[in-house]
């Protein structure tokens, strides 16, 4: 992990559900690392984590939460594309 990259989002591909296999993926944002999870959700994939600096920052369970309030809210934040979308969901869970 790069000296910007502060979060690290744990997910499995589509193809993987059923596997051992876990995919990462470093992000410079929460937000960012959010969105790629809301996006990994969408496409069928399984999102299972974020992590800074190896700590926990939301488990699968508040990834599954949040990934469902950015549903929820996505029509009304068109303009900020989904990296606002995840920030604002942030912002209401008290993460950023």
């Amino acid at each position: 992990m790069s000296r910007e990259t502060r979060y690290r989002l744990a997910f499995n591909a589509p193809a993987d559900l059923h596997a051992d296999t876990t995919t990462h993926g470093d992000f410079q944002t929460l937000a960012g690392a959010l969105a790629a999870a809301w996006a990994h959700d969408t496409s069928g994939g399984r999102p299972l984590g974020i992590t800074c600096g190896g700590l926990p920052v939301m488990g699968e369970e508040d990834l599954r939460g949040a990934v469902e309030r950015l549903r929820a809210i996505e029509s009304e934040c068109p303009d900020s594309g989904k990296i606002g979308c995840a920030a604002q969901v942030l912002r209401e869970l008290g993460l950023e």
